[in-house]
């Protein structure tokens, strides 16, 4: 009987000596995230809030967010760009919803679930106007995200000169000047008047910060200076036009770009070291040498060395020798800098400068309208007159 037994045993369990080991689990290969994956789930999660879907009740943070969505724009939304980073597994879209602009940054964690978002409001699309005597086309100016143009044209005229409008200041809408919320749009309008395009644009700086003085105003300007052939204007007769802070900087734009072959425009520009800008004024000797000498420290005053000196090359004097263009400089009688400006310029011949009186900084006779003297010195000089 006791043989029979373990004959049984032997064909039940093997008779193995040692005990029965439990199967070990085989181990679980995550596969690696990629960048269209995240761009899939970034997909996903604005399919949702353009369409006003739900979340599911397991993703606490994207049911946040679709409620917050609801709650600012309900319809009427286009995805205008985005870009991915699988460094950071997040997911940044440029949405156009009616009169209003978002950026919706989406972080997900390892298992690709909304970890975190933000919803930031850029601004809106300017608005245009309507005119028999020009058209006025909505552009889109630079990188990610883009910035808002308007491309000013004469009617009836596709290869009028075009001149790019840079404002007084580094936060300025695309109407906007420094303090005037409209120069830019009544000096493209009074332009257009006269047979000259124009192309103007937001700042990035109102947009969101830069770490740059590349992104703060180069690269925008190079994207609009390249943009021109696209449309019905004399790219080969490009005009550049700085007003205060704009005609500071100008040159320094100027000289890196070849296309700019219809000269250069400063209205009272301001005389103004853009050092001021990152450190108190009486400092500004002292670090304009720190950074420019041979073995210059990485920072000065807490701030980035190479970023000091970006800052210090956009200041129009480290240009004049080499900006050979034609140049023309207007300003008021009451202008605090034209005499400063008039005596650096004196020994240039290139560059001719001329003061109105009645004029305000922003070109404008008693605060109101824009002198329609300065508008026809300005489309006689583009036109190769000398002005008196």
């Amino acid at each position: 009987m006791r043989k029979y037994l373990c004959v049984l045993l032997v064909f039940l369990l093997g008779c193995q000596a040692e005990p029965v080991k439990e199967t070990e689990k085989p181990e679980v290969v995550r596969e690696p995230v990629k960048r269209s994956d995240i761009a899939d789930k970034t997909s996903e999660v604005i399919s949702l809030l353009l369409i006003g879907g739900s979340a599911p009740e397991e993703d606490v943070k994207l049911a946040e967010m679709t409620a917050e969505w609801a709650f600012l724009q309900s319809e009427g939304c286009t995805v205008n760009a985005g870009k991915y980073s699988l460094e950071d597994m997040q997911g940044v879209t440029d949405l156009v919803c009616q009169n209003s602009r978002y950026l919706a940054e989406i972080t997900y964690d390892e298992d690709l679930h909304v970890s975190d978002y933000s919803l930031q409001q850029l601004n809106s699309a300017p608005e245009l106007t309507v005119s028999e005597k020009y058209e006025e086309i909505p552009v889109m100016i630079g990188k990610f995200p883009s910035l808002h143009g308007i491309l000013t044209v004469p009617a009836g005229n596709g290869s009028a000169p075009v001149a790019l409008l840079l404002p007084d200041g580094f936060e300025n809408t695309a109407d906007q000047s420094g303090d005037d919320p409209y120069f830019r749009r009544d000096l493209a309008h009074g332009l257009a008047e006269r047979g000259i395009a124009s192309l103007r644009w937001e700042t990035r700086r109102s947009e969101m910060p830069v770490s740059s003085a590349a992104e703060l105003v180069r690269e925008d300007f190079a994207s609009a200076a390249h943009m021109l052939e696209r449309y019905p204007v004399n790219a080969a007769n490009i005009i550049c036009i700085g007003h205060g802070l704009g005609g500071t900087i100008a040159h320094s734009l100027v000289y890196s770009h070849f296309e700019i072959t219809g000269g250069l425009i400063m209205i009272d520009p301001l005389y103004y070291d853009l050092l001021e800008e990152m450190v108190p004024a009486e400092r500004v000797d002292q670090v304009r040498h720190d950074i420019w000498t041979e073995n210059a420290p990485e920072t000065v005053d807490d701030i980035s060395s190479e970023l000091l000196r970006q800052y210090d090359l956009l200041n129009s004097i480290h240009y004049l020798n080499n900006v050979k263009m034609k140049t023309l400089v207007i300003a008021g009688v009451s202008s605090d800098d034209y005499t400063s400006w008039k005596d650096l310029f004196r020994k240039y011949t290139n560059i001719t400068t001329k003061q109105y009186t009645g004029l305000d900084h922003s070109m404008r006779i008693g605060g109101s309208t824009m002198s329609r003297t300065a508008l026809n010195d300005i489309k006689d000089w583009i036109g190769g007159k000398k002005i008196r």
